[in-house]
């Protein structure tokens, strides 16, 4: 059994919580297979001691974590089974999308992303890179960027604006370039546009030079599960050619939404009529 110590030193890690990486340690040893330990096996699995293994669980317990089945024996509590149903939804939707976008980069030759909110920023769950003249280093795959810059992340404020303009209200966001939006007034102007033409469009917010559409993918219940967005030198998404862009956009934000189970009144059979 490794020291202590030793087993969670992570040398040059002043942003560490040590006690926190402790806490995730102990909740990983629960599996489909073991779902339920004692202190005792908590202790020697993870190799903490067992006045700190007891203190853990003990806060882990309340904060819900942790559920106590009996003196001493542990298993996993509600709240993380609801975490794990937020990782299985982003899952499915890569699966849904992957595709999607492959054809969608192919088609257009820009970066395609697939993006989600996690309440305070906009999360990249994957991404494709098409054979252009320029790769984005712009948000890989598990990165995130703040709901005020990129065309995906418009999409998800515009839909969402209610809930999570607000929680921008309270955050200094950052300028980028002389073209970031960080006015509120201006977020919610721009969420109009978006919601009323049915995509986004951004260009120099976050690099100059760099633009992007975005269009919404909606799931079984109508709502707007994901942002598709394809971005780009901003010379490839004016005139024609952006026109262009633009429509294969939306017919890739509808075909990931027929994925994820939306069907639109033109997906519906047309009712007999009157005379059959």
């Amino acid at each position: 059994m490794a020291p202590e110590s030793n087993r969670y030193e992570v040398a040059n890690s002043r942003n560490l919580v040590q006690s926190v990486l402790r806490a995730c340690h102990i909740l990983t040893r629960f599996t489909r297979e073991v779902p339920e330990l004692s202190l005792h096996e908590l202790s020697e699995s993870t190799g903490l001691n067992r006045t700190t293994t007891h203190r853990i669980a003990a806060t882990l317990r309340q904060a819900g974590f942790l559920v106590q089945t009996e003196p001493g024996r542990f298993r996993l509590g509600q709240p993380l089974f609801k975490l794990g149903l937020v990782v299985s939804d982003s899952m499915d939707l890569r699966r849904a999308g992957h595709d999607v976008m492959v054809k969608l980069a192919h088609a257009t030759g820009g970066t395609v992303f697939l993006m989600i909110d996690d309440g305070h920023e906009a999360m990249c769950i994957d991404r494709v890179d098409g054979e252009s003249e320029v790769t984005l280093n712009l948000m890989p795959a598990g990165g995130t960027l703040p709901l005020h810059v990129t065309a995906g992340a418009a999409v998800l404020l515009a839909y969402r604006e209610d809930e999570l303009l607000p929680l921008l209200a309270e955050q200094k966001l950052t300028v980028y370039t002389d073209r970031t939006i960080t006015g509120l007034d201006d977020l919610r102007e721009r969420s109009l546009v978006v919601r009323t033409l049915g995509y986004s469009f951004t260009d120099g917010d976050v690099i100059p030079g760099i633009a992007g559409f975005g269009a919404p993918g909606y799931d079984c219940n109508g709502h707007v599960a994901a942002a598709l967005s394809v971005g780009g030198l901003s010379h490839r998404f004016q005139g024609s050619g952006g026109e262009d862009v633009r429509a294969l956009l939306l017919e890739a934000a509808a075909d990931l939404s027929r994925r994820l189970g939306h069907a639109t009144l033109r997906d519906q059979p047309e009712p007999p009529s009157a005379a059959q």
